[in-house]
Order: C-alpha cells, then structure tokens, then sequence
C-alpha cells in the first residue's frame, strides 16, 4: 500500500513512506475425490456396461428376468427396459452404434456357440451378423459405423475380425491367435486391441493384416476401452487399489485417473468411459461367486 504523503522543511519537496504488506500464506482445500454411486442395482447380476454416443444412455448385461439379456435405461439408471428377449439361453456384451441407432451384442446358441447379433435400439429387428463355426463375440462398432468389429476362434486362439454391419464377407484383422477384444481407434483410424485371451499388451493396428504397435505394456483382460478421449485401462498385477489409467499418447504420458473401489480384483472385467471422458461405469462386486452391480462415478477427474 502506498502511505499519506508527509510535509517536509523544504516546501518543495515531498517525502513518501512506502510499506508493502506480507502476502499471507492461502490454504486451499484439495477437491473431493470422485466417489462411486449405484445405478443398476438387482438381486441378479448387471454386467457389460455401455454408453450411447451421447452419453444420455447406457446398455448392460442383466439376469433379473432370469436368464441374461439386454437392457437399456437413462445414464443415470432411471426407466430400464428390456431390450432382448432370446434368441439363445444368454445375451451379453452390447455395444451402441456411433449413431445410437443400433446395439450390437453377442447371444449363445442352443449349442453352446456365441454369435453377433443387431438390434435396432428400440427393440426391433434384430439380426444374426455372424453365423462361423465356434465362438464368435464382444462386438465393438468402427468410427464410421460401416463394420462391426468381434472376435472369433478358429482352433489356432482368438482373432479380430470385422464384417459389414449390412452383412457381407468378413474380413480378418488379425492372424495366428493374436487379437482377443478390439475398438475403434480414438481418431477413428485402426483399431486398439489386447493381444491374448488372459492378462497382455494392448496394441494398436491402423489397417487390417497390417503391423501393430504396443501402446500397453499389460492390461487386465477385457478392461480396456477405446473412445474419442483416449485409451483407457486397469494395468496388470494391482493387489491392493485397482486403478483406472489412461493410455499414453502423442505428447501425454500414462496417467492413473481414479481408483475403482469394490470392483472384482481377480476379473475386473467389461467396463465404459462416456464421450465426453467425464463418467466411468464398471460393475462392482457384490458377493463372493463375483456378481456385480453396476455403479458410476461422475464426475470422472
């Protein structure tokens, strides 16, 4: 602050006293951490977690009516509804269009296979898409919308494929085993896939037969999931806090985002991330056989 100026001998000169005040220390509280709430919650278990392209909507995996089919409500939980009813014994793994239009899922047959099927997001028709000997699952879209994305076992390990989403020739991602779960790429180019069926790397491979490159050291298997904010994952080996990190990318390092508390330590399994990277859905384990309920935290930080 600057003082009243005081008159001296000389009338024309005036003398200032100048003080500057000492800054006081601020003490500025740290925000909360995010904190996980319920929004699927039954006496069955609620599964597979996915948002819609705008992130008003989720799909999941439910066994409340018995046996586990599709389900659709309100991001926040609110107004399910039953979006399967069969084809086969179980309906699992949807994953919404980029448009929202539709919901792609895997469903097993009467013989113990699975398969890739379409639903439209209302309910109706649906579809088979892949009818190949053994198992074919975990459906992912591409950033157009064009091919659907699965993976399937051809008695030499699981491999990515894609095949249009109008239906068509398939077309082979991956060879020898070595592609188990695929997204899209977060710019839409490629696609982001882990290596093997168990605990491995997370590679990303930008056309189809062609040369991959490791983004992951390790990743838990099947707890990954690439979006337009980025890759993000459990890493391998965590005992005591199981983290969420996003992948690193162009000039950004890994980073641990947040601790997914109660989720199943031995297999974390399916989980989301919306968007517009604010809002994490996992299932949370709510008794010893591994059954979980879902559960959101928002904001994501």
């Amino acid at each position: 602050m600057i003082a009243r100026p005081a008159a001296g001998s000389a009338p024309a000169r005036i003398r200032f006293v100048s003080t500057i005040a000492t800054p006081r220390k601020m003490s500025v509280p740290s925000p909360p951490p995010p904190t996980a709430a319920p929004i699927a919650v039954s006496s069955a278990d609620e599964q597979t977690p996915s948002f819609g392209p705008a992130g008003r909507h989720i799909a999941f995996t439910s066994a409340r009516t018995g046996r586990p089919e599709i389900w659709i409500a309100d991001a926040s939980g609110a107004n399910p509804r039953q979006l399967t009813h069969g084809p086969g014994p179980a309906q699992q793994t949807p994953r919404w269009s980029p448009d929202g239009q539709h919901v792609a899922f895997e469903s097993r047959a009467a013989d113990g296979h699975s398969h890739v099927w379409v639903s439209g997001s209302d309910g109706t028709a649906q579809r088979q898409l892949t009818d190949g000997a053994g198992d074919e699952g975990g459906p992912t879209w591409s950033a157009d919308g064009r091919y659907v994305y699965f993976c399937a076992s051809r008695g030499q390990g699981y491999d990515i494929w894609r095949v249009p989403v109008e239906g068509g020739a398939r077309e082979r991602m991956t060879t020898h085993g070595s592609g188990y779960l695929a997204f899209a790429a977060p710019d839409g180019h490629g696609i982001v896939y882990q290596q093997a069926t168990s605990r491995s790397a997370l590679l990303l491979q930008r056309e189809p037969g062609g040369p991959s490159t490791q983004i992951v050291g390790c990743s838990e298997v099947n707890s990954f999931v690439s979006n337009r904010g980025g890759i993000y994952y459990i890493p391998c080996g965590q005992r005591h806090h199981v983290a969420l990190h996003r992948a690193p990318s162009a000039g950004v390092r890994d980073q641990r985002m947040m601790t997914l508390d109660g989720i199943n330590r031995d297999f974390p399994g399916l989980l989301d991330v919306s968007p517009n990277a604010r809002t994490v859905l996992f299932a949370r384990q709510v008794n010893a056989r591994g059954g979980g309920d879902l559960w959101m935290i928002d904001p994501f930080r």
